[in-house]
């Protein structure tokens, strides 16, 4: 009996000595984090959280960042390329997801994005939306808009 007892305890210190980190090396399991992850079809999506940036994400990329809890929208930052996958710097958007992210205290809170999430225009080439553009709709069907528009002005 003391054996297994003494085993249970060993087992015990083990386990709660381990530190939850992530690829990027940040603890998540005494801060306040979270964790997006790019289940699009597309690269170049530079999602925010507040004013913490994710940066450039491509399709299957996770990030996770340290922010302060809260209730927050994301915004996502759009960056238009040509067909021949040349990156137009000067036509670039805002979106902001339709629902709030909520972050827990001390909790890792995980987002995904899809090609179904919701998004709605919140600034940048406003040519886009002159032209007959989306305002709001998933994020596939208004970046598939905006990269035709794009490509053809």
């Amino acid at each position: 009996m003391k054996k297994i007892f003494l085993a249970l305890v060993i087992l015990m210190f083990i386990f709660t000595g381990c530190d939850d980190t992530d690829k990027n090396n940040i603890s998540i399991t005494n801060k306040t984090t979270l964790t997006i992850t790019n289940s699009t079809d597309f690269n170049g999506i530079q999602p925010y959280y507040g004013d913490v940036d994710f940066g450039m994400m491509n399709r299957g990329q996770k990030v996770t960042k340290e922010v302060e809890a809260g209730t927050n929208y994301i915004f996502i930052m759009l960056t238009a390329y040509r067909l021949d996958g040349s990156e137009l710097l000067e036509h670039t958007s805002m979106w902001d997801m339709a629902d709030i992210v909520v972050c827990e205290e001390k909790e890792n809170t995980t987002l995904t994005i899809t090609n179904n999430t919701t998004v709605i225009f919140s600034g940048g080439n406003s040519g886009y939306l002159s032209n007959g553009g989306q305002k709001t709709g998933s994020l596939k069907t208004v970046f598939d808009a905006y990269i035709k528009y794009n490509n053809e002005n």
